[in-house]
């Protein structure tokens, strides 16, 4: 029994550094807390899988509330939206307010941000045994007689606060919430990526930077957003993966069906490579017959799956267009940033070296960049 608890100890050890959060032992049953902890970690894993396949912002916003009250039990409790350019927030939801509907805190962090503690030191304030610290918390006035405690969560994006997750409850109520506190941890922690997609999403949706023929985003897009793309990356053995992609005898198909069939041809592979990926990665439109995937979060080995079943897929799609049919593949170089250069310009070069690799090799390949690629 002692080698079991120590086995156990260990595992639960091991499981909390991947998690982030520590516990004291105590005397509390090591199996049964090795088991929540590996479940709560799963949930939060589908809870992003889950949100990754929302249409938008609004649909994660509204899943996120559902969650808090039904697997968390949280019923009052506010979002905040932080808008980086005016240094305001936006209230986003707020649940278990009175009839008047009051917001829990000052309306001051409508209008400047930084009078949110949360918002400006980027650190969770939690008032539970802190004296005095109300701050622009108006619980106690909003509901006097409940005599409310709060913690807020700031969620990072991309390096700066870009939300603030509100949690009220009684003294009665704060043991319950502060043990499930690293938990919804957690989630916000898988939330935040798909989060900063979604959120990069609806600014190229509202800007002028795409390809009219493709409906793709072109290559303006990186010199705009490449660094908001790359502040992305936060998992030390995941990145940010790129695969370049070009169409194998492009210029054949123009020059014997025509440029109306070649323009029909590349939307068919911008339809295959955009069904391949996941709603929260982009792909943009390079120039030509060239396109460019970013896959957020992934290594090495899942750019590779990707890319192999972006391949995969066009090659076993038989193209049809003006009564005749017609094979189309790709060739496609992968890298992923920063695993092969903590350079983002140099990284995309690295891509574009293994896509034209592949098509020295014979075309229709995936090929992964290697520094043995490089001129000596």
């Amino acid at each position: 029994m002692a080698t079991l608890e120590d086995s156990f100890g260990t595992i639960v050890k091991d499981v909390e550094t991947l998690s982030g959060h520590y516990h004291d032992n105590g005397n509390r049953n090591l199996l049964r807390h090795t088991v929540a902890t590996v479940k709560s970690m799963v949930d939060a894993v589908s809870f992003r899988r889950t949100i990754e396949a929302d249409r938008n912002l609004e649909e994660i916003h509204n899943r996120v509330r559902t969650v808090l009250k039904s697997d968390f039990g949280v019923t009052r409790c506010s979002l905040y939206e932080v808008d980086l350019e005016t240094n305001r927030l936006r209230q986003v939801f707020a649940d278990g307010l009175p009839d008047d509907g009051r917001m829990w805190c000052s309306e001051e962090i409508l209008v400047d941000g930084h009078a949110c503690r949360a918002r400006r030191t980027a650190h969770e304030v939690d008032s539970v045994g802190a004296r005095g610290m109300r701050g622009a918390f108006a619980g106690h006035i909003v509901a006097p007689a409940q005599d409310l405690k709060h913690v807020c969560m700031p969620l990072l994006l991309g390096g700066s606060v870009g939300g603030v997750l509100q949690l009220l409850f009684s003294a009665d109520e704060a043991k319950d919430v502060h043990d499930r506190l690293h938990t919804i941890w957690r989630y916000l922690e898988e939330e935040a990526p798909v989060i900063e997609s979604k959120r990069l999403t609806q600014i190229l949706r509202e800007s002028t930077l795409k390809d009219p023929m493709t409906g793709l985003y072109d290559r303006r897009f990186l010199d705009q957003f490449s660094e908001r793309l790359t502040s992305m990356v936060e998992r030390p053995q995941s990145g940010l993966a790129l695969v370049m992609c070009d169409q194998d005898s492009f210029k054949e198909m123009n020059d014997i069906h025509g440029h109306q069939m070649g323009d029909a041809a590349l939307r068919e592979a911008v339809r295959v490579i955009t069904v391949s990926v996941r709603h929260s990665d982009f792909v943009i439109r390079m120039g030509g017959d060239e396109f460019l995937a970013f896959l957020s979060d992934a290594s090495v080995d899942k750019a590779l799956e990707v890319a192999e079943r972006i391949r995969s897929s066009l090659e076993a799609n038989r193209f049809k267009v003006a009564g005749s049919e017609f094979n189309l593949t790709l060739s496609l170089g992968v890298s992923v940033f920063p695993l092969g250069s903590d350079d983002f310009d140099e990284c995309m070069k690295f891509a574009d070296t293994a896509l034209y690799k592949a098509k020295e090799a014979g075309s229709n390949l995936v090929v992964r960049f290697s520094k043995s690629m490089l001129p000596s």
